[in-house]
């Protein structure tokens, strides 16, 4: 499928490939098999399905799991700290998970602006 949208004859496409993390979302329960078997949805269908309309990706392996493990915790009543990790609780162990690693062409990728004024 990339080289339908890129020429890969030419060497310097290659700097604009990533290895990013997918990791699951609890409101779609097993969408990384699903992803790894059919590919991801189209936008629209994340968006009738009340998600963003684009596909959580990261470089962070920790960032990209953190939705499972949160929603595991608050199943448990463990409290989570103000920034979404969260507080230690002896002796409970979080189950495994699965990621995926995607393989991505960032083509022409600017940097998100910041939406809060400062003051």
């Amino acid at each position: 499928r990339l080289e339908s949208l890129v020429d890969t004859s030419e060497p310097g496409y290659k700097r604009s490939l990533e290895y990013l993390f997918y990791g699951d979302d609890p409101r779609l329960p097993g969408e990384t098999l699903r992803v790894a078997e059919e590919g991801f949805r189209s936008a629209s269908e994340y968006e009738r399905l009340g998600m963003d309309s684009a596909v959580c990706l990261s470089n962070s392996l920790s960032l990209s799991d953190l939705p499972r493990v949160q929603n595991f915790m608050r199943g448990k009543g463990v409290q989570l700290n103000p920034d979404g990790t969260p507080v230690y609780k002896p002796g409970l162990e979080i189950p495994t998970g699965q990621l995926l690693i995607t393989k991505v062409f960032l083509a022409r990728c600017t940097a998100q602006k910041s939406s809060s004024k400062q003051e």
